[in-house]
């Protein structure tokens, strides 16, 4: 079965560009505990000079054998990123007391189910205050050294806590990216 792709021919964007899907990446659930300490590539780096533009990324947890524990509760992020980890290309699934509700690590990894987890492009929003009417997204600036020829790995920062327990060898974590090679 071929990959499903979505193609522009507008050659005003620089060439054409095609949405690919990179294939489909199962985590065992030693692979899930060991995510803090032990990144999961998603995709090999592209030649230098150019970069994986992320779109998207599906999690499928099947998770129903056994909850996961040790998901450091004031922050915890779920990613997709850099193989150095320093750059989130997708908004992460995060834990963050700084924000109100905000325990998407935990929600997902934290319960004995069988989820689906979408991630979206990362983007910064700004500290609009409680009173504020008008929120917006304003889109990131990033260096291209950063950028050129990075992998692209599943992450977990758990804030120190270490390797995740609990779940269940029967538990499973699949993972498709969508994504674009840009030349830079």
């Amino acid at each position: 079965m071929s990959s499903p792709t979505l193609t522009n021919t507008d050659t005003g964007l620089n060439g054409a560009w095609v949405v690919q899907s990179a294939p489909t990446v199962t985590l065992t659930d030693a692979q899930i505990k060991a995510l803090p300490t032990t990144p999961i590539t998603l995709l090999a780096a592209p030649a230098s000079g150019t970069r994986i533009r992320c779109f998207g990324a599906t999690l499928i947890g099947q998770f129903a054998a056994g909850a996961y524990t040790n998901i450091n509760t004031t922050y915890a992020a779920l990613a997709v990123s850099n193989a150095a980890a320093v750059l989130w290309f997708l908004t992460p699934a995060a834990n963050d007391a700084t924000v109100n509700g905000a325990s998407r690590a935990s929600d997902f990894l934290g319960s004995a189910a069988h989820h689906v987890l979408d991630l979206s492009p990362s983007v910064d929003s700004p500290n609009t205050g409680a009173s504020s009417a008008i929120a917006y997204v304003m889109p990131e600036i990033m260096d291209v050294s950063a950028l050129d020829a990075q992998a692209i790995t599943l992450t977990m920062d758990n804030n120190g806590s270490g390797v995740l327990t609990g779940g269940n060898a029967a538990n499973s974590l699949k993972v498709i990216l969508y994504y674009s090679v840009e030349t830079l």
